[in-house]
Formats: structure tokens, C-alpha cells, sequence
């Protein structure tokens, strides 16, 4: 049974049928019956709580239609209508209903709807744990042991006060305030899973997933155009999406980080070609070459856009620099030092620690 919520004060099942019913009088769906029929289908399976995953063979049979001897080895019409469905989710929830309590995921490679449930919890409250309910066993399952503490506000010695948006457990990678102001766009990896985007209000209960692969936010302009990489790692294909939803697109390969120049159409990157890492200013115009084993970096631009700062360690010691677009680098500290594994976290000569940093929970 695959229905995952938290704290929600009705039945589950109720909720969902609602919701179904919700999407299924939707334009979108309205004009694909045999759409519609399908979510219908994975969803009321989901809620008998059906313990034998659906065949290919069977959708065939009992949604399209097709002969009792029809065979999904020549035609696939199963996988394709299944890809145009989580498609179809996908900018249902960007377009028409953003801030449901209820999202229906159809995960690749199966034909099982996942049926996402977010409690509308205060946002001066934590958020309970995520339960996954088990329709077979009759009970709800903490899928973590660990309780959550309460939130609280923190005012600095700037007046300036700190609110805590997320509750997962995991790690939130990069975050940036979207175009507005009042929103925020994050990754992060919550459960285990690969790293994810997201956005959420501020003061809103929830935060949503954008319907992007994993990958990593790296920045967001102010005309609401994202910057991610794709993949796990720390390194990997450099993607640009709308935040307002659609299709995105692959830009270039080797990507470390990437942010918008003031213009907000240009890019400057630091990523590896033909062997060595560069910085690049904008994208494809590298300005300063990293020789040594330059593990991470993260860049940021001035107001200006003709120069951008970064970390340098790939000599050893590790220097603050600005570099120009013409190319000539500055160094504004040299010589410290890497304190333990994590890359944030340096001394100087002396051996005083001089800055930190947490992984964020």
C-alpha cells in the first residue's frame, strides 16, 4: 500500500477519493478519458491495498482495451500513455493545484500510484514524521524513530530572526529566495533519496516538489529561471528550468556550480574541461584554471557582473580569490588551512578555527 501522510485528521482513503475526484473533473483530464481511466485504475489499487504489482499485460487488457492474447512486447502503448500520465501530473500540480494536501506520483519504472499526503499543520509547529500507512497490516508505521524538536525563533545580534521551513530528515544541499521574495527555492535529500528541488513559501505549511530529476540547485535568477545539476554527485550536467514549470534543458557537462550574472541571461561556472577545473566568466570564457585537486567550489558574483569570488585549495593552502572577467586574479587571503574533512571549515596558520559550517537538518 503505497500512501505516505502526516497528521492528517480524516481517513486517509477519504482523502484520497476526494482528490481523485478533484484531478479527474480537471480540463486536462476531462479531455483524456482513457487517462483518466488509467489514474482511476492505479489509484483505486493503491487504496484496496493490492499486494501483487501491476502487470503491463493487465493495463492493456483492462484500460485499452486490448485482446486477452494481447502482448506489451509489441506494442507499448502501456509505457507511453504511463509516461504522458506522470507527465500530465506533473503540470497539473504546477499549473491548476499547487497546494493540495494530496499528490499522486506514478515513480518510473512502475505502474504503482504513490499516494502523497501532507498535513496542513501550523507553521509555528513542527510537522509530525512522515508515517507510510499499511493498508494490509491495518496500522501506521513510523518510518522515523527520532522525534522532531519544536521550532523556535532565534533573533540575532542584527535583530535579524531565523524560522525553520523544512522538518524531512536529511540534508537541504543549496537554497535561494525565489524572484518574489517570499518564497524559497531548496534541494535536498530527505529519506535516503537523491537530492530533489523544491520550493515553498514563506510562512506556507508545506513545501512542493518541482517535478524536475534529481539534481541540485545552484541558483535562481530574478526573472524565476533555475540553475541545477543533474545527477548525485557533486559534479554533473548543468540544467535550466522555469520555476513557474515545464520542460527544461541541458546546457553543459562537468558543472561544480553556476550562477546568474546581473543580466539574467548569463552565467558564470566553475567545471572541468578537457582535464582541469576552470572558472568561467561568463560560461565559456575561462578566466582563472584550478592545477591541482580542487574538490568543491562555490562562486559568487559581484553587483556588477565583471568579477566573481571563489575558494581556491588546489594548490594546498587554500586562498580567497576574485578573479575578472579580463582574468586577472586577486588574492585576498592566502594560506590557510583545511580543518578535518569538511570543506567549510578553516584555520589559519595560528591554527584558530576561523569559520564553520553544519550540515543543515
Amino acid at each position: 500500500m503505497s500512501i505516505k501522510h502526516t497528521s492528517v485528521a480524516v481517513d486517509p482513503s477519504e482523502l484520497i477519493r476526494e482528490h481523485l475526484e478533484e484531478v479527474l473533473s480537471s480540463k486536462a483530464f476531462q479531455d483524456s478519458a482513457k487517462l483518466s481511466q488509467l489514474l482511476r485504475y492505479l489509484v483505486e489499487a493503491t487504496l484496496t491495498g493490492s499486494a501483487d504489482p501491476i502487470k503491463e499485460q493487465v493495463l492493456g487488457i483492462e484500460v485499452f482495451d486490448r485482446p486477452s492474447d494481447w502482448d506489451p512486447q509489441i506494442e507499448s502503448i502501456v509505457r507511453v500513455e504511463v509516461k504522458r500520465l506522470r507527465e500530465m501530473l506533473t503540470l497539473y500540480y504546477h499549473r491548476e493545484n499547487p497546494l493540495t494536501p494530496v499528490r499522486f506520483e506514478v515513480p518510473k519504472g512502475s505502474y504503482k500510484a504513490l499516494c502523497v499526503l501532507t498535513a496542513l499543520t501550523s507553521s509555528t509547529r513542527p510537522q509530525e514524521p512522515h508515517r507510510s500507512y499499511d493498508k494490509q497490516a491495518g496500522a501506521q508505521k513510523d518510518r522515523h524513530a527520532a522525534p522532531v524538536q519544536p521550532v523556535h525563533s532565534d533573533t540575532g545580534p542584527y535583530g535579524i530572526q531565523l524560522q525553520r521551513l523544512t522538518y524531512e530528515r536529511g540534508d537541504v544541499t543549496n537554497a535561494a529566495f525565489g524572484p518574489d521574495g517570499e518564497s524559497v527555492v531548496y534541494s535536498a535529500r530527505w529519506g535516503g533519496e537523491p537530492a530533489r528541488i523544491y520550493t515553498q513559501r514563506i510562512g506556507q505549511k508545506y513545501s512542493r516538489p518541482l517535478g524536475l530529476p534529481y539534481g541540485e540547485l545552484r541558483d535562481v535568477s530574478a526573472t524565476g529561471q533555475l540553475l541545477f545539476t543533474l545527477g548525485e554527485g557533486f559534479i554533473g550536467t548543468l540544467a535550466q528550468a522555469e520555476l513557474s514549470g515545464g520542460p527544461w534543458r541541458e546546457i553543459v557537462d562537468g558543472v561544480l556550480d553556476a550562477v546568474w550574472l546581473p543580466d539574467n541571461k548569463d552565467i558564470a561556472a566553475a567545471r572541468f574541461e578537457d582535464g582541469e577545473m576552470r572558472v568561467e566568466l561568463p560560461l565559456g570564457n575561462p578566466i582563472h584554471r584550478l592545477t591541482g585537486k580542487q574538490i568543491r567550489i562555490r562562486l559568487s558574483v559581484d553587483p556588477a557582473g565583471e568579477r566573481v569570488a571563489f575558494a581556491d585549495n588546489s594548490l594546498g593552502p587554500l586562498d580567497f580569490c576574485v578573479a575578472e572577467r579580463t582574468g586577472k586574479l586577486q588574492r585576498i587571503s592566502q594560506n590557510w588551512r583545511v580543518s578535518g574533512k569538511h570543506p567549510l571549515v578553516f584555520t589559519q596558520s595560528a591554527g584558530a578555527v576561523r569559520n564553520s559550517s553544519r550540515r543543515r537538518r
